[in-house]
């Protein structure tokens, strides 16, 4: 494998992998979004909070 094929190999990857995390946050944020509006308002934050904060 020449080092134009490795590159070429390595950017296809690297675009695999950036569509995929893209897609990944959108699912996620979509998700917490849906759930947002069935509860009818933001999920209360976990009492096991860094800080102890409540």
């Amino acid at each position: 494998m020449t080092d134009r094929e490795a590159q070429a190999t390595r950017g296809k990857l690297f675009v695999i992998v950036l569509v995929v995390s893209v897609f990944a946050v959108g699912i996620g944020l979509g998700a917490f979004a849906i759930y947002v509006a069935s509860t009818g308002g933001v999920p209360p934050a976990p009492t096991a909070a860094p800080g102890g904060a409540p």
